[in-house]
């Protein structure tokens, strides 16, 4: 059983609507530190400081992302809350980059697979600190088994919004980052509950934006 992407991007519109000053603010931060700024462009050793301050800084996002998804207090704060563990995020980002890395230069399908099979990492961090990366990656990639094929197309259909983000000078990226996060937390929140018979899914039981559990199964 896959999910329903469609449903899931209505949810993420919703919630940014519904909260919209927190998530433009984080937006910018995430967006302008992971390089998006137009007519911008960043000495060698000032990309790689950014690079490594934009993944802890996505690290707060997918917090934030799943606080609200779950109707629990999430504030601009919130984007912060990776520092914490900043050595694990770096560890994690590194090896994650490297592996798809390698995969891509093999050849594109394997490296399309890695990312996917990696895709839930750091929701899985963020909901368990204490985890070691191995584990991560490896409940990430046992999360995901079977539904590989419908992550790649959920991904593939923010191309559109990309393209369009690009030509606003990455402005864009200010609302599609969190758009994107949010939607990955729904997708994390539902396979988590599909995989674990013991697990709860907590935003369905009391869902502030009025949808079901059932309105995100694949039909």
């Amino acid at each position: 059983m896959g999910f329903d992407r469609i449903a899931i991007k209505e949810k993420s519109k919703k919630i940014i609507f519904s909260d919209l000053t927190k998530v433009i603010i984080i937006g910018i931060v995430v967006s302008a530190v992971g390089g998006n700024v137009p007519f911008v462009t960043f000495p060698t050793t000032v990309s790689i400081i950014l690079g490594i301050v934009s993944s802890i800084l996505s690290f707060g996002l997918a917090k934030f992302s799943l606080n609200k998804i779950r109707g629990q207090e999430a504030n601009v704060e919130d984007v912060t809350y990776g520092f914490n563990y900043a050595g694990k995020i770096i560890i994690m980002s590194i090896v994650t980059t490297v592996l798809t890395s390698i995969g891509f230069a093999l050849f594109i399908i394997p490296g399309i697979i890695l990312t996917m099979m990696f895709s839930m990492s750091t929701f899985i961090l963020v909901d368990d600190p204490t985890k070691s990366i191995d584990q991560c990656l490896k409940e990430s990639k046992d999360l995901v088994y079977g539904v590989k094929g419908d992550l790649f197309i959920f991904y593939l259909s923010f191309a559109g919004w990309a393209i369009l983000s690009s030509l606003l000078f990455g402005i864009g990226y200010f609302l599609l980052t969190p758009y994107i996060v949010l939607s990955e937390a729904q997708i994390y929140l539902k396979l988590k509950g599909l995989g674990q018979e013991d697990d709860t899914i907590s935003y369905t039981e009391n869902d502030p934006y009025g949808n079901s559990d059932s309105f995100y199964l694949k039909k």
